[in-house]
């Protein structure tokens, strides 16, 4: 069975899904097999070593603010309200500013790949990414929060708890 869209021509295309995670495990491969063997399009993406490409994508990030601000201002100032509200604790902003530079690329992949939907592992820092883009792009997001995950980062941490 193929999964897939009209597009505007009438055209039914393969749909397109983004997985993205910040570590691998074995059931994100497992569930890129059966999708892809259904015929979905899956792209998975590990999110690690993104502080190596920061400075590249600073012009990108520019430009990204300019677009969550026109296309979603609350989404930007809810974010700005929750770091003012860190108490200007550096390790809250460095997280900040990487969830911030992954959701820039991951707003690049989605320029050039359209995905109909993205799929987060994780809230940290995959969900939060995820979620950045989607107030730009309006793409749907499902954020997967397994384990540990829902009690020692999501509730605990206050960026993620106001964004989810």
């Amino acid at each position: 069975m193929n999964q897939g869209r009209a597009n505007p021509s009438g055209t039914i295309t393969r749909m397109k899904i983004l997985l993205l995670s910040s570590s691998t495990h074995p059931f994100i491969e497992e569930l890129r097999n059966q999708l892809s063997k259904s015929g979905i399009r899956i792209s998975v993406i590990y999110l690690r070593g993104i502080r190596a490409v920061r400075f590249r994508l600073f012009g990108d990030a520019i430009l990204f603010v300019g677009r969550l601000c026109i296309k979603n201002l609350s989404t930007f100032l809810k974010l700005i309200n929750i770091m003012l509200k860190s108490n200007f604790k550096i390790r809250y902003y460095l997280k900040t500013v990487n969830i911030f530079f992954m959701s820039v690329l991951l707003y690049k992949l989605y320029l050039r790949y359209s995905y109909d939907l993205i799929h987060a592992f994780w809230s940290y820092p995959a969900g939060a990414a995820a979620v950045l883009v989607k107030a730009v792009t309006g793409t749907p997001v499902v954020v997967s929060v397994l384990g540990y995950d829902v009690e020692e980062v999501t509730l605990k941490n206050n960026f993620l708890r106001e964004l989810s």
